[in-house]
């Protein structure tokens, strides 16, 4: 097929952020069985790298689960940044069923999807509580703390990508990049499909991100003395990150699914491949 698996890298542990948590102080599991359905509310990565999906799985099992976090990150077609915080409320692995149909079972540890989904990746992360923030470069350059520098990323400066409808004007803007029906804008939400629109490259996913409440670390240095802006292993709190691409280092989104496997925000990377492409319930 067309789509190499999504890796990651950990290099080395993370610098001590002034206030960040650490991944010790994440963890407590959520663990009631869902159905995997296109509720605009969660968003699917599926990976292929056990050892870090079996540390985010043990997190989970431990006491705190609220604090474990993840944060997608994809540049757009304009230069922007778009990232999505998130709550990681299921990890596992990747159970593939030919005659799975469009119910899919999907509990806190285990996937069960058909073929198509099954070749991008032997385990998942299921994020919730996914809010949307758009920045260029310089606007990651908020607020210094210590020998850093970060962003402050509140509720009320992002926009909740919680399934509700969108307003005409972004309803109208995604049907026309998107190719949808512009005569059916109402039934539009705000999902992570619709807010990684036009992200066609890669996609990073930060495991645990280190934060102080709203700030989130992007840069060494101070503003007299800035520094060079941090790798995004550095800026998870010991546990890594994701990155999800082809061979050619684009097309992240094929490895993303707002409906548990049932059909991918992108299938470039996986072209001549029966893979589902469903619209978005």
């Amino acid at each position: 097929n067309g789509g190499a698996r999504p890796g990651s890298s950990r290099l080395r542990g993370p610098k001590s952020i002034p206030g960040g948590s650490a991944a010790a102080a994440a963890m407590k599991a959520a663990s009631m069985p869902q159905t995997a359905r296109s509720d605009g509310q969660s968003l699917w990565v599926l990976h292929d790298n056990p050892q870090m999906g079996q540390q985010i799985a043990s997190l989970l099992a431990g006491s705190g689960a609220a604090n474990v976090g993840a944060m997608v990150e994809a540049k757009t077609s304009k230069g922007k940044i778009r990232f999505v915080t998130s709550t990681i409320v299921g990890a596992g692995d990747i159970h593939e069923d030919a005659n799975v149909g469009a119910m899919i079972a999907a509990s806190s540890n285990k996937l069960v999807v058909g073929p198509a989904a099954a070749q991008r990746g032997s385990m998942f992360l299921h994020l919730n509580a996914l809010m949307g923030y758009e920045r260029a470069l310089d606007e990651t350059k908020e607020e210094c703390r210590g020998e850093f520098i970060g962003m402050l990323l509140t509720k009320d400066g992002g926009k909740a990508l919680d399934g509700s409808r969108l307003s005409q004007a972004e309803a109208q803007d995604f049907a026309a990049a998107s190719g949808g029906d512009v005569n059916n804008v109402n039934a539009m939400r705000a999902t992570a499909e619709w807010w990684l629109q036009d992200a066609e490259a890669r996609v990073d996913i930060v495991l645990v991100p280190q934060r102080t409440g709203d700030w989130y670390p992007y840069w060494e240095g101070t503003f007299e003395r800035p520094g060079r802006k941090m790798a995004p292993q550095f800026r998870s709190s010991g546990v890594g990150y994701l990155r999800l691409a082809d061979d050619m280092g684009g097309h992240g989104k094929s490895f993303l699914s707002v409906d548990g496997g049932r059909s991918f925000l992108d299938d470039s990377a996986f072209a001549g491949d029966d893979a589902a492409v469903l619209p978005v319930d």
